[in-house]
């Protein structure tokens, strides 16, 4: 897929909308509201990621800006516009959210989950090669997912500890997780739970 930036142009942020499936899902608005002081103060320094349609622009990456430039009153924002399929709209969008540290594993899961999901892609190898992992971290993060949501799992809890926990039955897995929240007991150190799965998972029910 070919993809073709244009040179930046500043569009009325009237004109820019968001996009009904972003990566992030929620957002911190302490965060926002700083980074409104400072567009005030400063102005938008990186652009927003669009792609153009009908009657205005959709985001692809740069939410968080959008509406700190709302909040700071912002008429005109800088963005870039891309030409792209829905995939490479998934793509850049996934891979501009994952640079941010904040992004919460749940939303990545989703993220990857829905691309899995697309049928855009012919299998899990192709789309861990797209996004530079081994194709076991895609499945784990998919079963991470699947027990998240089946289970109703804490959404603070990690994907990594979810997933050291997933060959274990259910009630373990969350009394795991819950031991690892402050004064819990347990420490959050994935080597830790893996020995503690293997140790208690030939247990009978009872003793577990």
């Amino acid at each position: 897929i070919v993809m073709i930036m244009s040179q930046y142009q500043t569009v009325p942020i009237s004109r820019v909308r968001t996009r009904p499936t972003q990566v992030r899902q929620e957002f911190d608005e302490e965060f926002i509201n700083e980074l409104a002081t400072s567009i005030k103060r400063e102005g938008i320094i990186v652009p927003i990621i669009v792609r153009e349609q009908k009657n205005g622009f959709e985001i692809i990456a740069g939410e968080q800006r959008w509406r700190a430039a709302k909040k700071a009153g912002v008429k005109e924002v800088p963005v870039a516009v891309v030409q792209a399929d829905q995939r490479r709209v998934l793509e850049l969008a996934l891979v501009e959210n994952l640079k941010r540290k904040d992004l919460q594993g749940w939303e990545k899961e989703d993220a990857i989950a829905k691309m899995a999901e697309s049928n855009l892609y012919k299998s899990l190898d192709e789309l861990a090669r797209v996004l530079d992992v081994k194709k076991d971290h895609v499945q784990n993060i998919l079963t991470a997912r699947k027990l998240r949501r089946e289970e109703k799992l804490p959404k603070d809890a990690s994907t990594r500890l979810i997933t050291a926990t997933a060959s274990t039955d259910a009630r373990t897995r969350r009394a795991i997780i819950e031991a690892t929240k402050e004064g819990g007991g347990l420490p959050k150190d994935i080597p830790i739970v893996t020995k503690l799965v293997a140790s208690v998972r030939p247990a009978p029910d009872k003793a577990r």
